[in-house]
């Protein structure tokens, strides 16, 4: 009787198990498998959550926009969907999720269920699993001192402009004295620039810690802008107190010190203006049009 009973216990939960296969190789079963691939793995920078995804791109668990987004996944066609070469990439640059992100990297098993959901056309999830899996992904609402912060966070946007046009203004005025004497009037110029610029650089970098927070950014090239921005509100900083000390002693090497720093403000400024663009539109939005 116990080996009966043990046989049939065994029995069913291989009857289990097959139809449990069959289902996930079935098309609705492979896009269901493929949304829960996309949701661990390339929702933390392109979900519907993210409010600027890198290169716009944020609905990859919209699986009927995926197949009209281009030839981001061409139906039946695996090596020619974007989407596939990517995961597939070897090379570092290119692959998705990036190597140095959080987010778990696809398995052999995982890359060969989207190879074989593209390959059958792409299938999207039924209607009531999409619709819910589309709502479940939206934002979370947020309590009266986080929509305040977040509110602040979007001044950033804003903000970051100022210290960009007055620091790289300053960090001009002083090359143009070095070929222009009798424009001493400039360094009043860089002076004004400097102390409007290097404070709106702190500001700029603490709206924008808290706007990345809120706005779901994760991703190498944040850090990167981050990093920038800190450096360049650092070094602006430095710049002004050595500028101060430079106009009330007269020290020529202090003063020297202080245009040399300006002018790398100037350079870092620039690259975290670039890197905070390739955030928004993505790494090719100055490629040249030919």
């Amino acid at each position: 009787m116990t080996h009966l009973f043990c046989t049939s216990v065994l029995s069913a939960l291989c009857i289990a198990a097959f139809a449990a296969d069959e289902q996930a190789g079935q098309p609705g079963g492979l896009a269901a498998s493929v949304h829960a691939i996309f949701a661990r793995s390339c929702a933390m920078c392109h979900g519907p959550q993210v409010e600027h995804p890198p290169n716009g791109f944020g609905y990859v668990l919209d699986l009927k926009r995926l197949v009209d987004g281009h030839d981001l996944v061409v139906p039946g066609e695996p090596g020619n969907s974007k989407l596939f070469q990517r995961i597939t990439s070897g090379d570092p640059d290119e692959h998705m999720p990036p190597p140095s992100s959080s987010a778990q990297q696809l398995s052999t098993d995982e890359i060969e269920t989207v190879r074989q959901w593209i390959a059958a056309g792409a299938p999207p999830l039924a209607g009531a699993d999409e619709t819910a899996a589309l709502h479940g992904a939206q934002p979370a609402q947020r309590g009266a001192s986080g929509s305040a912060a977040e509110w602040l966070g979007r001044w950033h946007v804003a903000v970051l402009h100022l210290p960009i046009g007055l620091l790289l203004a300053a960090a001009l005025a002083q090359v143009v004295l070095l070929f222009a004497k009798g424009s001493a009037w400039l360094d009043g110029a860089t002076r004004w620039c400097l102390w409007v610029g290097a404070p709106g650089a702190v500001i700029s970098v603490l709206t924008g810690l808290v706007h990345a927070g809120y706005a779901g950014y994760a991703d190498e090239t944040v850090e990167l802008h981050e990093s920038l921005g800190i450096t360049t509100c650092i070094v602006a900083l430095v710049s002004l107190v050595g500028w101060e000390i430079a106009q009330r002693t007269g020290n020529r090497a202090i003063r020297l010190v202080s245009i040399v720093l300006l002018i790398a403000a100037a350079a870092l400024v620039a690259a975290a203006g670039h890197t905070g663009g390739v955030m928004v539109f993505g790494a090719s939005f100055l490629a040249w049009p030919w």
